[in-house]
């Protein structure tokens, strides 16, 4: 019955946009529920988990035109107001949909005390604007499949070419490690330089989570159903990360993801036991600790 209210309580938020004709399809996993009518001027389909813990939405308006990074940065600013789960950007990818340009944001942050995954795509297509948006309670791995479904068989029937997962060319594949990562208890991993950008110092502070840091030093801790430790890190230079065990009993794990703020591309994706190192920058990175399973402290420096 939780999750049951905290879906509900999700979908009575809603974002004002003028209906009109559909030039698009998309099809809701097998079970769910598949809304098409009723739903308000501005929602134009709704497919709603069993377990009432899931939902992927599509949105849609006719006027005026607004550049993608805008779109969403205005979507995700709206969303947060109504008290979404986006407290968190993980990512942003450019990718194509149906050969249509989108951008594509995944977000993570806690909702009614559950914690959520989010996927945003924005696009626009003959001068009409479509925002497909998808959440799932994070701890529930059997829903990423399902939503995964679902987002790939969006395609504008205007055009040719496959749906928006596929299109991405797995720039949404939970849980998959992406090259250039190395996995496991300790080791090594070169990430390389982020976009560059005029105007940087060596600077590092807190975003979110029960942590801190500051330049050479980071530290914290992650547990499973609690805020994960975000930070961001600005260097003129390339750094090793030295991330740890602050127990130095190797009996730990946690997950790091790194990636390039200004391109919201991952830089790196490591699993981190008794030690690791991933080599950065210059450039300015939003770096993510999160849990394997349990409990973990962390700690990282660097010189």
């Amino acid at each position: 019955m939780k999750r049951m209210a905290v879906i509900v309580t999700l979908l009575s938020c809603v974002w004002a946009l003028p209906v009109m004709a559909a030039s698009w399809s998309m099809q809701c996993p097998p079970g769910w529920t598949d809304e098409r009518s009723g739903l308000g001027d501005d929602l134009v389909k709704q497919c709603i988990a069993p377990t009432q813990d899931a939902f992927v939405e599509l949105y849609a308006s006719q006027g005026e035109v607004l550049p993608l990074e805008r779109l969403l940065q205005e979507w995700e600013t709206e969303m947060l107001s109504r008290g979404l789960p986006f407290q968190s950007r993980l990512k942003q990818q450019a990718t194509t949909v149906t050969g249509v340009p989108a951008l594509v944001r995944e977000y993570t942050g806690m909702a009614n005390g559950a914690r959520f995954h989010s996927v945003v795509a924005g696009m626009v297509n003959s001068g009409r604007t479509y925002v497909l948006q998808a959440l799932y309670v994070e701890d529930r791995a059997a829903l990423v499949s399902q939503v995964r479904m679902a987002l790939d068989s969006f395609v504008f029937t205007n055009g040719s070419g496959g749906g928006c997962a596929a299109q991405q060319g797995g720039a949404w594949q939970p849980g998959r490690e992406q090259p250039g990562t190395v996995s496991g208890g300790g080791g090594s991993a070169t990430a390389g330089a982020g976009t560059q950008v005029p105007g940087l110092v060596d600077r590092a502070w807190k975003t979110g989570g029960n942590m801190s840091a500051k330049w050479g030093d980071a530290h914290g801790s992650v547990e499973p159903g609690k805020d994960y430790s975000v930070w961001e890190l600005t260097t003129t230079r390339s750094v090793g990360l030295h991330f740890r065990d602050p127990y130095k009993k190797g009996k730990q794990t946690y997950h790091v993801d790194i990636v390039d703020k200004p391109s919201g591309k991952y830089v790196a994706r490591e699993t981190v036991g008794m030690f690791s190192k991933i080599r950065v920058g210059p450039g300015h990175f939003m770096i993510t600790v999160r849990p394997a399973s349990a409990y973990a402290g962390w700690s990282c420096d660097w010189e």
